[in-house]
């Protein structure tokens, strides 16, 4: 659908339904009074700011502004009950008699608290609740928390913020979105993502590229970045079944619905923010690329080209000598990591009186990331033609992100119990990411892979002629005397030797346009004010993508690469549409002492999405850039998938003297995906809460607050829409086109069922001054979807999925703040988090192992039954005996080399005696012969790699005898992607009532690994690879013919206990403890006075200093600990998507941002 055509749409719906509801409204015909008054911290007695003011039982709400003022107009005259709800604070409750044409004045003193039994949540509860009522847990994040937060998008926000919430980004791209984990992997074969929702309507939570484009896997857009941060008033979590039955087949890995910022009655509020700021890579992360020169010509043709600009210079003469392993940091990654910029701009209205109000934002924000290739990509052609005029965008704007956002909504009352709302949300999205991570044509690959010792321009001499003709100066080896380690024109002065040059690599252009529209209707009628409640919401979200990948017409401007080189243009576009309805209704009674309250409705969805795409390749000439120009037109692709679902849901809950509540309820649900045989699901689910701090007799001067709870409940995750089918795939052949066999299909496909338990207790001490909230739970997931094989005697070789699985899970969140000091000019408040996860993959069902990545040999992460979800397989390293449960290990004084090709470990005598002459260190890479040591039976199983890299490294890992194909046994290990803990702590300061810091610290720790695969290449791939400054030096040890046998000896050990990685088996001495602490989040807020902000025609202001990813705190070597090569739908495959984690490969750290903010109101 064209994105024009699509708003028209959106904005008419908009319109129509705004009009049809102004259409019914009528004034009620009594008379009415004003409540006004003011919001301040009991302590300090200052204002607070942005609190939730209500009458209950009406529909009656406004905020507090910047004085911590309140007003309701047209009250209807009587006795009237105000309620004050905010964040940190404890509730409090006014009784006024209003009088008609009158105001009347009712003021708050809140009390500080960090316990808030008192919340109202909605999110799975069927109905309007507070917190104290529920088993299970509901996690919150308030507007207030990011307001001032170093955040710039929807992924940012929840980053760090709830215990057992983890964001798992890809590196550091702009615009690109973070996977979400909610309690870690609850499937093997579906999404792991938890499904979300924004103001009751289904949103798309997808992300990526589609069909033939895509950069590597980071650089991918999420959809809920799309949600425009500055309306979100609150999100609410629900973080696995015990909570989330009432979402059905789709909430097994959680729920997190997302409430936007309504209008409030008053006179219309302006507000405006103005944000700008600046983000870099660290340059420590990254080594500079090491290399040696083998022969005097090499050695001339480096000293040329670069002209002393190398680091790392033993002799100190400032000249590269035979054998000397220097760095050259010109044509290393940090060269072309530059700073970013970034800037937003928001405005919001809202207002409104008695019978309506209303809230519009609108926001710009860009961003141009902290990579610019303009040094890389500088040069001249033969023919005089600037390199960066061929670029097929801006050289500093390789990566880009651009989003327009808009939203509206409006709430009327036209009857005492009636409320109508409809709401909008529009996002366009312009998004450039660079070819990126494992890509052997993005440039940082290129980059990080090349062997410096063979720069060159080689290109530029072979046309002396024609650039001494244009006037420009040409250094004797090609390069420009202006410019150290870079060619005057065509060249490769990285020294790159397979692929492509890193310039040439800087030729792609990868992009994304997007429009999402979401938007809602709702109506609630209340026919028994206060005890029958009846709502209804229509809602669709509609997400149209726009993907595009060029490589121009002989873009081979160093004469290196050739692929694609006559041009190529892959194109793709994603229409997601999500058509969702929820009725219910809701029975509120109260007799005696017990109050219930019963629930019942039902919840149905229509998904339909649609993808296509393809690709022109080989222009015939230059300035074409659509696909139907190219002479090969392939890969032509179209998809459709309409999946719907219909639930019924029910709950009971059943309250005694406001402190006991017990609570059952259940959904049933019948999906399109499940197999013809399979009926409906049902999911039930229980739960008890008792607040024993609110009994009657409780009296206790330190625990001020107490409550324990428990839950039970079921929850599912449905099959694809084409899991069930029998399936033909069309194929050609010699004789003509045909079919052939694709998917097996099962009739009996069923969804997964997932069975979670929680027991918690919140704790309350010194008038709610510190607060504890811990929670264990424990779940099981049965009917697990994996892929199996099944006999191919019927022509089916594709993998089905079956419910054959069985996975287990536990773990403990745990919460606690604290208000440690609480003083007139003076506050502190303390929090920490942190969340306990383990889990297992019980049974697969016979289903062999599966390995993510496909047939890619590098990545390591396995579904193996007995072992943690993605966990990390690898070799291991012949161990010191008594370090190992292996039969063979090393004696002392023996090594893991056979050099005299005995079959026995080699002593250092022997090592020695190898090594008199100068050796190749590639020789000890083969399979056979000199190299790793041979079993009896010729089989190199043992000269492997340890789980941590070092030989002798103390962190463990589990091992695990395995058999290769000819039965000899063999050891490996086995690490978790995940850690043991994960969390954050921090604190709020509050100085002199104007001035806040605020600062987060987050964590991952305890079996946590990352496999370091730019690390294994970069200390020993020979040809794209090992330019690391040890493993350089190494190299040139062993071949310089001035080196000693023994200094030899030592160095060829080093390299085996520490570098010796990829061969001869893959995952081989990749893996590295991750454990990590990033100080993620500073900010300080400075509030003037409100008689300043007057005098600039404000009635409030904020000025905001704030950064993110300060600083890292690592053993880790590689780039970044929270580097993961698949980003959110970086892939199209599940199993990548879901469990390709903590791989570690060619990507960019995440930068530090620092951001100026200025907001202001009248």
């Amino acid at each position: 659908m064209n994105s024009r055509a699509l708003l028209r749409s959106a904005l008419a719906l908009f319109a129509a339904v705004a009009v049809s509801i102004l259409s019914a409204t009528a004034a009620a015909a009594q008379q009415r009074g004003t409540i006004s008054g003011t919001v301040r911290e009991g302590s300090s007695q200052r204002p607070v700011p942005n609190v939730q003011v209500f009458i209950p039982g009406t529909p009656m709400v406004t905020q507090t502004d910047a004085q911590g003022r309140f007003e309701f107009a047209g009250v209807p005259a009587g006795g009237v009950q105000v309620r004050v709800r905010a964040v940190g604070y404890s509730a409090a409750l006014a009784t006024t008699t209003v009088v008609g044409g009158q105001t009347v004045a009712v003021d708050f003193s809140l009390n500080q608290s960090v316990i808030a039994l008192d919340e109202v949540v909605v999110t799975g509860t069927g109905a309007t609740v507070e917190r104290k009522q529920l088993g299970n847990t509901i996690a919150t994040v308030q507007s207030s928390v990011i307001q001032d937060a170093p955040v710039r998008n929807f992924s940012e926000a929840l980053a760090a913020r709830e215990a057992g919430v983890s964001l798992l980004p890809t590196g550091g791209l702009a615009g690109e979105g973070a996977r979400i984990r909610i309690r870690g992997n609850a499937s093997l074969s579906m999404s792991n993502e938890p499904v979300v929702y924004l103001d009751g309507v289904r949103i798309d939570n997808g992300g990526g590229f589609s069909g033939q484009v895509g950069a590597g896997g980071g650089g991918t857009p999420s959809r809920l970045d799309d949600i425009n941060p500055e309306i979100i008033d609150r999100v609410e979590i629900l973080k696995g079944a015990a909570a989330a039955t009432l979402y059905g087949s789709e909430a097994s890995s959680g729920v997190i619905q997302i409430f936007t910022k309504k209008g409030t009655q008053g006179r219309p509020r302006f507000s405006f923010r103005i944000d700008q700021g600046i983000s870099n890579y660290p340059k420590d992360r990254l080594e500079v690329n090491t290399g040696f020169a083998r022969t005097q010509a090499q050695a001339d043709r480096l000293n040329g080209i670069f002209k002393g600009t190398h680091v790392y210079d033993p002799n100190g003469n400032g000249t590269i000598e035979l054998y000397e392993a220097v760095g050259f940091p010109s044509v290393s990654p940090a060269a072309y990591y530059s700073t970013g910029t970034n800037s937003t701009y928001s405005a919001t209205v809202s207002g409104g009186g008695s019978d309506a109000v209303y809230n519009v934002a609108t926001r710009m924000s860009r961003e141009n990331g902290p990579y610019d290739v303009t040094d890389l990509v500088r040069g001249t052609r033969a023919d005089g033609t600037s390199f960066l005029d061929l670029l097929p965008y801006e050289a500093s704007k390789v990566d880009f992100n651009t989003r327009y956002q808009a939203s509206a909504n409006v709430t009327l009352f036209p009857r005492d119990r009636v409320t109508l709302s409809a709401s909008l949300m529009y996002s366009n999205l312009h998004h450039q990411t660079p070819e990126n991570n494992n890509n052997i044509y993005a440039p940082q690959s290129l980059i990080l892979n090349s062997k410096v010792e063979n720069a060159n321009c080689q290109v530029t001499l072979n046309n002396l002629a024609a650039y001494q003709k244009l006037g420009l100066t040409v250094g004797t080896y090609g390069e420009d005397p202006s410019r150290p380690g870079r060619c005057v024109g065509g060249g490769n002065p990285s020294g790159a030797l397979a692929f492509g040059t890193a310039r040439e690599g800087t030729f792609s252009r990868v992009v994304q346009n997007g429009d999402h529209v979401n938007g809602n209707v709702k109506a609630t009628y209340e026919p028994l004010q206060g005890r029958l409640r009846t709502e209804a919401t229509l809602g669709v979200d509609i997400s149209d993508t726009r993907d595009e990948e060029l490589r121009p017409f002989r873009y081979d401007i160093d004469n290196f690469i050739t692929f694609l080189r006559f041009g190529n243009k892959a194109f793709a576009s994603r229409y997601n549409r999500e058509l969702s309805l929820d009725a219910r209704m809701n029975w509120t009674e109260q007799f005696g002492s017990f109050e219930s309250q019963i629930t019942a409705g039902g919840q149905g969805f229509l998904t339909k999405s649609y993808t296509r795409g393809g690709q022109g390749q080989d222009f015939p000439g230059p300035g074409l850039e659509i696909a139907g120009a190219g002479a090969q037109r392939s890969a032509l692709f179209e998809t459709f998938a309409d999946v719907a679902n219909i639930g019924l849901l029910g709950q009971a809950q059943l309250g005694f003297n406001d402190w006991a509540f017990a609570t059952v309820g259940g959904r049933w649900d019948r999906n399109s995906a499940f197999g013809e045989n399979t009926e409906g699901a049902f999911y039930p689910k229980a739960s008890a809460s008792l607040v024993i701090s609110d009994l009657p007799s409780w009296s206790s001067s330190l625990v001020s607050t107490l409550r324990v709870r428990g839950a039970l409940g079921k929850s599912g995750l449905q099959p694809g829409a084409f899991d069930r089918f029998t399936s033909f795939v069309a194929g050609t052949s010699e004789l003509g086109a045909g079919v052939i066999p694709g998917n097996l299909g099962d009739p009996d496909l069923k969804p997964e069922t997932t069975t979670e338990t929680e027991f918690g207790a919140e704790l309350g001490i010194l008038d709610n001054r510190v607060g504890f909230d811990v929670t264990f739970w424990n779940r099981t997931t049965i009917d697990a979807l994996v892929e199996r094989q099944y006999p191919p005697t019927g022509g089916f070789l594709t993998r089905q999925l079956s419910n054959i699985g069985k996975l287990q899970a536990r773990g403990y969140d745990i919460k606690v703040n604290a208000l440690a000091i609480d003083r007139p000019g003076f506050s502190v408040s303390l929090f920490a988090n942190g969340a306990y996860l383990f889990q297992r993959i019980v049974d697969m069902g016979g289903a062999a192992p599966i390995k993510s990545g496909g047939s890619y040999p590098r990545y390591r992460n396995w579904l193996w039954e007995g072992q943690a979800p993605g966990v990390l397989l690898g070799a291991l390293l012949m161990q010191p005996c008594g370090q190992t449960a292996y039969t063979r290990c090393l004696a002392a004084g023996q090594y893991a080399y056979d050099t005299n090709g005995d079959g026995k470990p080699d002593t250092r005598a022997e090592l020695e005696a190898y090594l008199t002459v100068p050796r190749a260190i590639d020789s000890f890479n083969s399979t056979t012969g000199i190299g790793p040591l041979q079993d009896d039976n010729n089989n190199d199983k043992n000269f492997l790699d340890n789980c941590m890299g070092p030989m002798f490294s103390s962190a463990k890992g589990n091992t695990k005898i395995m058999q290769d194909k000819n039965g000899a046994d063999y050891e490996y290990c086995l690490t978790k992607p995940t850690p043991d803990w994960s969390g954050a702590f921090g604190t709020d300061v509050t100085i002199l009532r104007n001035l806040k810091v605020t600062t987060i610290f987050e964590y991952k720790a305890g079996n946590f690994f990352v496999s370091n695969l730019t690390d294994g290449f970069r200390n020993t791939h020979p040809a794209i690879g090992r330019n690391n400054k040890r493993p350089t030096e190494i190299e040139a040890i062993l071949t310089n013919p001035a080196s000693t046998a023994a200094q030899r000896a030592d160095v060829l050990i080093e390299w085996a206990e520490k570098y010796k990685e990829l061969t001869p088996y893959d995952g081989m001495n990749l893996v590295e403890s991750a454990d990590f602490l990033r100080w993620r989040e500073l900010s300080l807020t400075y509030s003037p006075p409100a008689s300043f902000a007057q005098k600039l025609g404000f009635s409030n202001m904020a000025l905001n200093v704030s950064a993110r990813n300060l600083r890292l705190f690592t053993g880790y070597t590689g780039i970044d600990p929270e580097m993961n090569q698949t980003g959110r739908g970086g892939s199209g495959s599940t199993i990548e998507n879901n469990f390709n984690d903590s791989v570690d490969a060619w990507g960019f750290p995440l930068p530090r941002r620092l951001t100026f903010s200025a907001r202001f109101g009248f």
